[in-house]
């Protein structure tokens, strides 16, 4: 890495992975070049080599092989390779992001060159999921933030917000919805970060209670002003 001349003491510089490197993460001890020209390693100051983890498989593109893997996979031991969002379980979540990057593929440098699309309901049937609320994104947020979900049967949709002390914040009336994958911007749920008077919230821990048919989730959501 590069000293700025115009920022002492700050550094930059960029890495390309060899291809072939199978690791969803890694550590590089870094060298500084400073703006004379000395060079030191400094192996107290770690960078992380983060390769696409919704490309299972690790082939340059997110597809039905992907899918299939983890489907496969649900509710085992979770591995690195497997746990999509490091979060030590191999579950819907971590379906749902593949399905979220679904046809994405990517270049030599890791840059995307085809953009991801949608992923229809069928895709995922055979695995067994027939419900799901996904972690809203981005969370935390300000102000707004969508809330994905699936769901198996047509129905009626809502989405109610609530604070720390169980008040209702917000009631989302979503009408009927059509089984299917609700995850990108366009079809999951919005919540503009607004209370029933159009006011904002303000920072801080609220819930939201997605409910369709007999089918009922809840899940926590985190607003930072």
């Amino acid at each position: 890495m590069l000293e700025n001349t115009e920022s002492p003491g700050a550094y930059s510089g960029s890495y390309i992975a060899p291809e072939g490197l199978n690791v969803k993460e890694a550590k590089l001890a870094v060298n500084l070049t400073d703006a004379v020209g000395n060079t030191s390693a400094d192996e107290s100051k770690t960078v992380s080599i983060l390769t696409a983890p919704w490309d299972v498989n690790m082939d340059k593109v997110v597809d039905l092989l992907d899918i299939e893997i983890i489907g496969s996979n649900l509710g085992k031991s979770a591995t690195p390779e497997l746990d999509v969002n490091g979060d030590d379980v191999i579950d819907a979540v971590d379906l749902a992001l593949v399905g979220f990057h679904f046809g994405e593929r990517y270049g030599e440098s890791g840059g995307i060159l085809v953009a991801a699309t949608p992923l229809s309901f069928e895709m995922l049937a055979p695995f067994n999921v027939p419900y799901y609320a996904f972690q809203n994104y981005p969370n935390p947020c300000n102000p707004g933030t969508w809330v994905p979900f699936m769901l198996a049967r047509g129905g009626e949709v809502t989405v109610a917000i609530y604070s720390l002390n169980g008040q209702l914040i917000r009631r989302l009336e979503l009408g009927h919805r059509d089984p299917g994958v609700y995850m990108s911007k366009e079809k999951a749920a919005y919540w503009d970060g607004s209370n029933g008077f159009g006011e904002e919230v303000a920072s801080g821990v609220y819930f939201y209670h997605l409910k369709s048919g007999e089918f009922s989730a809840i899940r926590k959501i985190l607003v930072l002003r």
